[in-house]
């Protein structure tokens, strides 16, 4: 019954994920085309990461600390499997769209609760074979790799999603219980976030500072880590130092917290699943009815849906949070640019600034996904006496409201801060703007060439749908373009010269988008 209910799961998954290409509804020359975006996108994360394990491996090579490598690939793949799946796991564990259905069934719950555990777990595998490809690349080119390295390097990458499993399993428990207690499920998701990504912030903020301390102070840094986390060190000395002793106790630390973890979720998962404790009591009151007009009200709707799902805000308002806090840096730390980034012309900072914003607009699109998260209701869409375009153009708006304000606010806060001419002004707000409109424009398109209604949970479509990444990585690629050219042409032709062109580049790419939207791409939404 668990490998019914496991392939089940897995079945669903894949078939939300590549319906469209079961289904024969994409051509050769796409599927090609994904795949090689697709192995591009895992070079580029492979080659970041090995950047960053390669700077304290040279350091280490041909030392007794060479076991730091894979101190700080663990700590690294830890840290990115808990922030990737905390929020995963409590949807699959406590609020997955299939629970009333098991419940009425003959199922044993822990069979329940396993399936959905070995979910998670190759989850949590995923994000942690990304890190230790890296390590293991790094660490075989400047040092020694053995068969008995490897082996344990391969036992020692299966057991550490274990344990980010199980302190996943514990955050998510704790925030289901929290939250069945509360009447706004949602406040809690935003406030753990918050904290998630302050902390995230101040690492990104220190990561230099961090590695350097790291390669200096390495030997004291992994006596800490030794004595409050144990299972870390272990995991690192179990693969550069491998004895019984070390792999045994690996073991016992990645082992013995996911059964503590699954004892924990099987006492309290049915009571979880079943209670809605926190719920509003609604108490009828005759009132007069308020209507608006049908943009008005498609609006509002998009607007409720948004904030009401926590991971379609956090997923889609990273650029915002960077665009507060970039705003929030300027008017602290503006005058000390110079002294900061002392290496760089002061000519050079409003196009840096003006890129930075760009590239924080691109990342800012909520349409990417806002016609897959329609799903099974899609036809009640369909269904309401409005037009397509109006539908599209409230999908468009929600996220022009949601992007523009903070980018308009960093953008102005860098014009009085930089103190630039007119014409820089201009364009340092202009270009992040226009960006942030094609955003949007572009992330519809896609979502409409590249719907999918068949998913498990939100998080499938939000942070897995081939739209998302089209619209996001195909942004980000359009921004490469403009730090490339700028450059290459900025000794030729001046820096104000280059941001013209840039904006000129996003003005007919938009305007070919919404070109496209306003044509063909209304004719798909009609025939979806």
């Amino acid at each position: 019954m668990l490998r019914a209910l496991l392939a089940t799961r897995l079945k669903s998954l894949w078939f939300s994920m590549f319906s469209r290409m079961r289904q024969g509804k994409m051509s050769g020359v796409k599927k090609i085309a994904i795949g090689l975006f697709a192995i591009y996108v895992f070079a580029a994360i492979m080659f970041s990461l090995g950047g960053m394990l390669y700077g304290i491996a040279d350091a280490v090579a041909g030392t007794a600390y060479e076991y730091l490598i894979f101190l700080l690939a663990g700590t690294m793949a830890l840290t990115l499997s808990v922030l990737g799946s905390v929020f995963t796991a409590q949807k699959h564990l406590f609020d997955a769209s299939d629970n009333e259905l098991l419940l009425s069934m003959p199922i044993p719950m822990p069979m329940i609760l396993m399936s959905r555990l070995l979910m998670l777990w190759m989850l949590n595998q995923v994000y942690t074979l990304l890190v230790m490809i890296a390590a293991a690349v790094v660490y075989a080119l400047t040092c020694t790799l053995t068969l008995v390295n490897v082996l344990t390097l391969i036992l020692a990458t299966l057991l550490l999603p274990l344990l980010a499993l199980a302190i996943s399993c514990l955050l998510a428990f704790i925030f289901e219980l929290i939250s069945s207690k509360m009447h706004s499920k949602t406040a809690i998701t935003y406030i753990l976030t918050a904290v998630f990504l302050a902390a995230y912030f101040l690492v990104i903020a220190r990561a230099d500072t961090l590695l350097k301390l790291l390669i200096e102070k390495g030997p004291a840094f992994a006596e800490s880590i030794r004595r409050y986390f144990p299972p870390l060190y272990l995991f690192a000395v179990s693969i550069t130092m491998p004895t019984f002793t070390n792999v045994a106790l690996l073991i016992l630390w990645t082992v013995l917290p996911m059964v503590l973890a699954y004892v924990l979720l099987s006492k309290n998962l049915l009571n979880l699943m079943t209670t809605k404790k926190g719920a509003r009591k609604i108490v009828y009151r005759a009132e007069s009815l308020k209507t608006r007009s049908p943009s008005k009200a498609l609006l509002n709707r998009e607007w409720k849906r948004f904030f009401t799902l926590p991971i379609y805000v956090i997923n889609s308002t990273f650029g915002v949070i960077l665009e507060a806090a970039l705003a929030a840096g300027l008017l602290l730390k503006g005058s000390e640019l110079t002294s900061l980034m002392p290496e760089l012309p002061v000519h050079l900072f409003p196009a840096i600034v003006t890129a930075a914003l760009t590239f924080m607009g691109i990342v800012t699109c909520t349409t990417a996904a806002s016609i897959s998260l329609e799903g099974k209701r899609f036809w009640i869409l369909r269904m309401l006496p409005v037009t397509p375009w109006e539908i599209l153009r409230a999908k468009l708006n929600l996220n022009l409201l949601v992007g523009i304000p903070f980018l308009l606010l960093a953008s102005v806060t860098a014009v009085f801060v930089l103190r630039v001419d007119a014409a820089t002004a201009a364009l340092m707000i202009a270009i992040p703007l226009t960006a942030q409109v094609f955003a949007a424009v572009f992330g519809l398109c896609a979502n409409i060439m590249l719907p999918r209604f068949e998913w498990i949970n939100e998080a499938v479509v939000i942070k897995q749908s081939g739209s998302v990444m089209l619209s996001v990585l195909g942004g980000m690629g359009l921004a490469f373009f403009g730090y490339a050219m700028y450059g290459l042409l900025l000794d030729v032709i001046g820096s104000l010269a280059c941001m013209l062109i840039f904006e000129g580049v996003l003005l007919v790419l938009t305007v070919l988008s919404g070109v496209w939207l306003a044509a063909k791409g209304i004719k798909r939404f009609e025939a979806l």
